[in-house]
C-alpha cells in the first residue's frame, strides 16, 4: 500500500503541474490579447511593439505578392497584412508581365497603402493599325499636367508646385499620363512607363525607328494610341 508520503509527493506534483498549466495558459492569451490589438512581441529583445499595416490593391488579381522574401497569392487583387514596424521590400509580379517594386516603411499603428497598382505587359498586345481620329489629331506632344525640359519630364502637383519625375541621359520627344499612378513617354526609339514618383521606370518596346510619337491613353491607360501623321497603332499595355 501507497505510504502517506507517497500521496503527499503526488499532490505536490499535481499543483505544481497545475501551476504550470495555469501560467503557460495565461502566457499564451497575453501574447494572443497582444496580437488581436495590434502589438507584436520581440523575443529576443524582450519588448513589446506597437504593429502596423500593409495594404495593397493590384492587377491582375492573382499577381504574387512578395513582401519580406514571403510569397502570398489572394486571387482577389488585394493584400493586407499586420506587420511589425520596420523598412521591407515589397514585389508584386507575374509571369509576362513587367514587376511592380517598392520600399515600404511600416510605422506603429498606421497604415501603409499601395493602391490601384496594375502591372504592365512585357509584350504589348497590337490591336489595331488605323488612321489618325479627330482626337488623335488633337492630341497634344506632351500631355495635361506635365512638362518636360528636354531630357527631364515633371509633373504639376495639386499645389501648382513641379515635381521631376525622372532625369534620363537622353531628350524626352513625349509623354502623358495614363493614371493617376504612371506617366508614358518615349525617348528615342522606346516606349517607357513610369510611377509618378520615378520608381518602375520599364521599357514597354522599341520602335522600329525614332520619329516622334504622340501618346493617347485609354480605358484607364490600359491601352495607348501611337500616333504620327498618317497612322495610329493602338496597343494593349495592361
Amino acid at each position: 500500500m501507497p505510504s502517506h508520503r507517497y500521496y503527499k509527493q503526488k499532490s505536490l506534483w499535481e499543483i505544481g503541474a497545475s501551476v504550470l498549466l495555469f501560467g503557460l495558459t495565461a502566457l499564451t492569451s497575453s501574447i494572443l490579447l497582444l496580437q488581436a490589438n495590434g502589438y507584436w512581441i520581440d523575443f529576443q529583445e524582450l519588448s513589446v511593439q506597437k504593429m502596423g499595416l500593409l495594404v495593397l490593391r493590384y492587377a491582375p488579381s492573382d499577381a504574387v505578392v512578395i513582401v519580406a522574401d514571403t510569397e502570398s497569392r489572394s486571387f482577389r487583387g488585394e493584400y493586407a497584412e499586420v506587420l511589425p514596424p520596420g523598412v521591407y521590400d515589397v514585389t508584386i509580379t507575374k509571369l509576362g508581365y513587367h514587376a511592380w517594386q517598392r520600399t515600404a516603411a511600416i510605422h506603429p499603428g498606421a497604415a501603409t497603402s499601395f493602391l490601384n497598382r496594375e502591372l504592365f505587359l512585357q509584350s504589348p498586345v497590337l490591336l489595331a493599325t488605323t488612321s489618325p481620329d479627330p482626337t488623335d489629331v488633337t492630341t497634344p506632344v506632351i500631355g495635361a499636367g506635365l512638362l518636360v525640359r528636354e531630357n527631364e519630364l515633371w509633373i504639376h502637383r495639386e499645389d501648382a508646385a513641379l515635381q521631376l519625375v525622372t532625369r534620363l541621359s537622353r531628350p524626352i520627344r513625349s509623354a502623358v499620363r495614363t493614371s493617376d499612378q504612371t506617366l508614358a513617354y518615349q525617348v528615342e526609339n522606346e516606349i517607357h512607363v513610369i510611377d509618378e514618383d520615378g520608381r518602375n521606370d520599364r521599357v514597354l518596346f522599341q520602335l522600329p525607328d525614332d520619329r516622334e510619337r504622340r501618346i493617347r491613353s485609354l480605358d484607364g491607360g490600359r491601352r495607348i494610341r501611337l500616333i504620327e501623321a498618317d497612322v495610329v497603332e493602338e496597343y494593349q499595355i495592361q
